[in-house]
């Protein structure tokens, strides 16, 4: 038997680093038109408590309620870590009724998420009570995930909006395997499986 190696195939044969970085662009875009026509679904998720105190990790939890609170040094953050275009929507959210909660690992910004109340819908997947929130936009910057600060993050925010007989939902895409991870850690139960709905139809 005559095994070839790399060095045995003529050099203007061998797969360059261009096709190979071709055929992984090329791979990606499968993927990702796979998702968007064959997976776009979301799953619906509710969380009924108990609500529990967040023990870990170390974090310090901060609610924010207005862009104009947010201080310089976090919106620089933000800025690096998203562009301006996610710095831009956040402060829409804050403007149309949502809550900023950021999560600082020794005064570092590590994460953030956003809550909205039942009241403030006109429509979303499942009814919604007054009184109930919706998370959303829920992000850990790469360099701290792992680290189970988004299922504490929920949590607190969890903690610091809902009283008892209240219901905290959220929801994602199906194939988005590292959220439905950190959903589940948080305490949240899949309800149902729908297709998405935009932003114009959940708020307008």
């Amino acid at each position: 038997m005559t095994v070839s190696r790399a060095t045995d195939i003529p050099k203007d044969k061998q797969p360059t680093r261009f096709t190979s970085s071709l055929a992984g662009n090329i791979l990606r875009r499968l993927v990702r038109y796979y998702r968007k026509w064959f997976q776009k679904r979301n799953y619906i998720f509710v969380h009924q408590g108990p609500f529990k105190p967040v023990t870990s990790p170390a974090c310090e939890f901060i609610q924010y309620n207005n862009f104009a609170d947010l201080p310089d040094h976090m919106l620089k953050e933000i800025k690096r870590q998203g562009g301006q275009k996610t710095l831009t929507i956040d402060h829409s959210e804050l403007e149309q009724n949502g809550i900023m909660w950021a999560a600082f690992l020794d005064k570092q910004l590590t994460g953030v998420l956003f809550t909205r109340r039942g009241i403030h819908f006109n429509r979303w997947f499942v009814k919604l009570q007054h009184d109930d929130i919706v998370i959303f936009r829920v992000r850990t910057y790469p360099e701290f995930r792992g680290q189970g600060i988004a299922p504490a993050l929920m949590n607190y925010a969890i903690n610091n909006s809902l009283a008892s007989g209240d219901n905290a939902y959220i929801d994602c895409r199906v194939y988005n395997k590292p959220s439905i991870r950190s959903i589940e850690k948080a305490g949240f139960s899949l309800i149902a499986t729908m297709k998405p709905i935009s932003r114009a139809q959940a708020l307008s």
